[in-house]
């Protein structure tokens, strides 16, 4: 490249200027790339310093300039694109446009690379002629349909809202536009001339230049990064603006030099202006002073351009000291000091592991290379080659793919250090395919289910990882068989196989072979494939075979249906309505009362119900007969004599108080003629409680209902189909009962739970299968009970109870991997027998518990525990529901 002579003006002034350039300060047109057809306009180096982004208005085009490999990339955009501005909303970076209908496009830009673009929002008032952004809202300039002066309008690029900021939109105070550009909450529109607007954000107040400054034919407006210098340049002048004033300071005139300003750059780490000068094509530098925003007017060095057939049109500071200027003729011109390297050929552009990688470049300064590997910088990634090199000479680089490329795209960084340590640089990108691993089966991967088998795996990882098939067969195949491909299949099904299935990287499928016959033996291998048609190798070969599989209804022989009460449990039942109508006849005495719950207590006492059944049966029928014979006003002394139960308004506990006789009702302590007392039956028991010590005194509140709620594991036997299906572990059941406790000690509830196991079907042989199986049953009982709360404010109650129960249950069960289901349900009888304690919680704080009681009614809370142990379902043959429970919860008594 050869330098223009300097003109006659530029000869004078060279006694004048600095006898050297600053370091960092670009001394040459190091390249002019090829962009656009029309002129790059509008200039913006992206927030992620790796590439820098323009408009072509002429050709509606967005584009970039990668700052690694110096490349340009262009996207259409829309018709008359005018303007760049970034909103980075957390999670991409936007890049907006303008259109010449008044419609402003999008795209992201995403390390340096745009993507397509599409309209973002309408103004609606002419055509844009400027898009700029402050981080939270864009500004867009239009030029109204209606010939009045350019408006500014705010925009939110969340929601598209137009101009909901108080204030806007803001006709701008003269006609023409040559740029615009924001500082300190303040957007400056240059309209041509030394005519300028200046306008609030916060408010939208207008503000115009004031006085007049005619040299200014203001054409580009440059302001630093501090917003404290705001500079315009055209025709022969360089001005700043003063916004304490609103006027113009004149900076540079063309008594210093000037001929026909098109642009300024600002190099602010090296305190330089860059002034493109038409006239005469050459960029000229002057100083800058950071700290007042003025500029010297004195020529320090010269940069010419590499031809005089075109002009600048905008330029731009990249990478802190290169500067790029778009021209007319559609190039990008890149400035700099530093060596500039050209990467000239990469052979190859796809390589695998293993492979040799070409790199060759040149570069026009001599110095020492580095040839880098995955970095964005000149100093990061894996050193993989180094050496030194001749200005204008070719190196050769070679260097071997291994573990430290990845899959995919590795970007390659050559970068030049001359004599001074400045340092320059360029990339290519190498994508390395080699072929995905190999997916891992072993026998465990085969799931077995009826009429079909499932196989769960998981894809290799690699990057680029596009599709996993799956090769079937009868016919026993190896690995070693298929260095490629796999084997059709061959047998008695009609299936689809070889199976193919998308897949991401690393992720975990599960893929059904259907349909199957049941006892074949299937012969299973699985390769990938990538995005480039590479196979990886073949995995091991995995064997199944589908089996039938069982419900635990099915194992169990169930027919489904709804069970009628038998033996123990409708004697049970019958018991339990017998005490509640001896409950309505009131009688003296204590130990009657108690003989009855020790009666049924010595029922619960039964091992199992299956094998006690005719007891059960007889202790049901010696219950109803103590029902009747309480009905009749006798009490059986063979059985216990019936405790007279009082539910009369008003009674206390239940019973009568000493001395009552009204109604013909006996007292206590009365025995009238033709009476038959519980005294006159009396067992001589001391240790038992008397009437006067189990009704408190009158006047205390005493606990009439109690209610609780529990939750707890439960145990099957392991010989019950419902533990050889579903597992022996993670049943558990919900309760939740309910009644009136009387005398302190004898007490009635009912209630219901919930339970829901979730497991697999059972294949003949044994193991689990692949189908899911689900079990859910409601149980409801009654229960008769004996609690020894004796005691006012005894810590710690003990209790046990026998109740009937009834199951209604049912299980649900997959047939197929496509969401087929089938189920049984039905109802199942039993009977039950626990024990238990409960915590008072009163005693731990005894104030919370009065007010509970005060406000809520609730005179006592417990924490208890109860074992149960449920005999359900052996009164008919199928499902056996009966098991071991062990629960927790809380109870509460009420007046």
């Amino acid at each position: 490249m050869t330098r223009r002579p300097l003109s006659l003006v530029l000869v004078a002034l060279a006694l004048l200027r600095a006898p050297a350039a600053r370091a960092g300060v670009p001394d040459r047109v190091a390249a002019s790339i090829d962009a656009t057809s029309g002129a790059p306009w509008d200039l913006a180096p992206g927030p992620d310093a790796l590439a820098l982004v323009f408009v072509d208005t002429e050709a509606g085009l967005l584009g970039t300039l990668d700052l690694r490999s110096w490349e340009v990339e262009t996207v259409s955009a829309c018709s008359g694109a005018m303007g760049v501005a970034f909103w980075d909303d957390g999670s991409e970076v936007h890049v907006y446009t303008g259109c010449g209908d008044g419609s402003v496009a999008t795209t992201t830009l995403v390390d340096g690379h745009l993507g397509s673009v599409e309209t973002a929002f309408e103004v609606g008032d002419g055509a844009v002629l400027g898009v700029v952004g402050d981080g939270s809202l864009l500004y867009v300039l239009t030029d109204p349909d209606d010939g009045s002066y350019p408006t500014l309008h705010s925009v939110d690029p969340d929601g598209g809202t137009v101009d909901g900021v108080g204030g806007f939109p803001v006709t701008t105070s003269s006609s023409g536009f040559e740029d615009i550009a924001l500082s300190g909450g303040t957007a400056f529109v240059l309209h041509g001339g030394d005519n300028l607007s200046k306008v609030t954000l916060s408010s939208g107040s207008l503000a115009s230049e004031s006085g007049s400054l005619s040299s200014l034919e203001g054409r580009d407006l440059v302001i630093s990064s501090t917003g404290g210098s705001i500079l315009a340049g055209g025709g022969s002048t360089v001005a700043r603006f003063n916004t304490g004033d609103n006027g113009w300071d004149l900076q540079i005139t063309s008594g210093d030099g000037l001929s026909e300003v098109d642009a300024l750059g600002l190099l602010e780490q090296d305190g330089m202006l860059a002034v493109a000068d038409e006239g005469l094509h050459s960029t000229l530098w002057f100083t800058w002073d950071s700290s007042t925003g003025v500029t010297g007017n004195i020529v320090q060095d010269e940069l010419p351009w590499p031809t005089t057939d075109t002009a600048v049109t905008e330029m731009a500071v990249v990478l802190d000291d290169y500067l790029v200027a778009g021209t007319e003729d559609g190039s990008l011109w890149v400035a700099t000091d530093r060596p500039w390297v050209d990467i000239t050929a990469t052979d190859p552009t796809v390589a695998g592991a293993g492979d040799t990688v070409e790199v060759r470049f040149t570069s026009d300064t001599d110095g020492t290379f580095e040839l880098r590997l995955g970095t964005d910088s000149d100093d990061g990634g894996t050193l993989l080659s180094e050496g030194s090199v001749t200005a204008g000479e070719t190196v050769e680089a070679q260097v071997g793919v291994d573990s430290d490329w990845v899959e995919g795209d590795n970007q390659l960084r050559v970068v030049v250090k001359d004599g001074t340590g400045l340092a320059g640089h360029d990339a290519t990108v190498v994508s390395v395919d080699n072929p995905p691993g190999a997916v891992s089966l072993s026998e465990s991967s085969v799931g077995i289910a009826d009429g079909y088998l499932t196989l769960s795996l998981t894809a290799p990882d690699d990057a680029d990882i596009a599709t996993v098939t799956v090769y079937l067969s009868t016919v026993e195949f190896s690995a070693a068989d298929w260095p490629e491909g796999g084997p059709e299949y061959e047998g008695p099904d009609d299936i689809a196989a070889p199976i193919e299935v998308s897949v991401s990287p690393a992720e975990s499928i599960e893929v059904e072979l259907s349909p199957l016959t049941n006892g074949t033996l299937y012969y299973i291998a699985a390769r990938a494939t990538d995005s480039g048609g590479l196979e990886g190798p073949m995995s091991d070969v995995v064997t199944g075979t589908p089996e039938e599989t069982l419900s635990a209804a099915e194992l169990a022989g169930e027919a489904g249906g709804f069970c009628g009460m038998s033996g123990a449990a409708s004697g049970l039942l019958a018991g339990l309505g017998g005490l509640l109508a001896v409950g309505r006849r009131r009688r003296r005495g204590a130990t009657s009362a108690v003989g009855v719950l020790s009666g049924l207590a010595l029922l619960s006492l039964a091992p199992s119900a299956r094998a006690a059944q005719s007891d059960a049966a007889a202790a049901a029928d010696a219950t109803t007969r103590g029902a009747a014979a309480a009905d009749s006003g006798l009490a059986d002394p063979a059985a216990g004599d019936a405790h007279a139960l009082d539910g009369t308004a008003g009674d206390s506990a239940g019973g009568d108080s000493a001395g009552d006789d009204s109604a013909g009702d006996d007292s206590a302590g009365d025995d009238s003629a033709g009476d038959d007392s519980a005294g006159d039956d009396t067992v001589d028991a001391d240790w038992l409680p008397t009437v006067e010590e189990l009704v408190p005194d009158e006047g205390k509140v005493v606990p009439r209902a109690g209610v609780e709620l529990r939750f707890g594991p439960m145990w099957f036997a392991e010989d019950n189909a419902i533990a050889q299906v579903l597992g022996d572990g993670g049943h558990n059941i919900l309760w939740l009962e309910g009644g009136p406790t009387f005398w302190r000690v004898f007490q009635v509830s009912a209630g219901a739970g919930f339970y829901r196991k979730k497991g697999t079907l059972l294949t003949e042989s044994g193991v689990a299968s692949t189908q899911s199986d689900l079990l859910y049953a409601v149980p409801v009982t009654a229960n008769l009970g004996l609690r020894l709360d004796l005691l006012d404010e005894q810590p710690f109650v003990p209790y046990a109870s026998v109740g009937a129960d009834y199951w209604l249950w049912r299980e649900s069960w997959e047939t197929d991997n496509s969401g087929g289901h089938a189920g049984i349900g039905g109802g199942k009888a039993g009977v039950h027998f626990a024990a238990g304690g409960q915590v008072l919680l009163d005693i731990f704080e005894p104030s919370r518990a009065d007010t509970t009681q005060a406000r809520l009614g609730i005179v006592d809370s417990y924490l208890t525990v109860e074992w149960r142990r449920q005999v359900v379902g052996v009164f008919s043959d199928g499902l056996d529901l009966s098991n071991d429970q062990l629960s927790v919860g809380v109870r509460v008594h009420t007046r």
